[in-house]
């Protein structure tokens, strides 16, 4: 997507719980299959960091609009 000009905000290794093996580096994530189940606790936990790290990256561009 990169080639589109979208900027990717990954989790990183951020956050205890992804190293712990809830998600991935690459951003939160969650296994689903027959059984349905719902994200757990710490998959929650993961996307909600995620989540903050892409708002302080919308307010850094935000504040520091690009000038042509």
């Amino acid at each position: 997507m990169a080639h589109l000009g979208f900027i990717i905000v990954p989790t990183g290794y951020t956050h205890e719980k992804v190293v712990q093996g809830h998600g991935t580096p690459y951003g939160a994530s969650s296994i689903s299959g027959q059984n349905s189940a719902p994200p757990t606790a710490d998959e929650l936990e993961v996307a909600k960091h995620q989540g903050a790290r892409v708002t302080q990256v919308a307010a850094a561009l935000k504040a520091h609009p690009h000038r042509t």
